[in-house]
């Protein structure tokens, strides 16, 4: 059975670093696009997300991850990480973490070059198959 002062550090941690509603609302909406994508819906992107995001917040989502950290990190070692998410540099690192977004979109730019010159190679060496056939 887990402490009750440590399960509720667990609690704060997660609410802290996963589920701040700027930061959630960032990470929702990818999701949210995605799983609208190529669908006929009325639904609108900002009413999923919404949706999404009250569902989230109840108290027993967070409730479900908790044995988790329970698991993987002593009390001690979760009031560390809770003490660092909560410090005035971690908050500005997150108001600015816009500064990884380039590096992530070029993630996905990589991604499709990759993907595209797999496809073309594979285009050749098909056409070059047909020519000798």
């Amino acid at each position: 059975m887990i402490d009750k002062n440590k399960e509720n550090d667990i609690r704060e941690f997660i609410n802290v670093y996963a589920l701040d509603k700027d930061q959630l609302e960032e990470v929702i909406t990818p999701f949210v696009n995605a799983a609208l994508e190529g669908r006929k819906s009325n639904d609108s992107l900002n009413e999923i997300k919404d949706i999404t995001i009250q569902q989230i917040l109840k108290n027993d989502f967070v409730t479900k991850y908790i044995q988790s950290f329970d698991d993987e990190f002593t009390h001690t070692e979760i009031k560390f990480l809770l003490d660092f998410y909560k410090s005035d540099t971690m908050k500005k690192f997150l108001k600015t973490k816009n500064l990884f977004m380039p590096m992530f979109q070029e993630f996905n730019s990589i991604i499709m070059e990759i993907i595209d010159k797999r496809e073309k190679s594979k285009k050749i060496i098909k056409n070059a198959a047909d020519l000798l056939v």
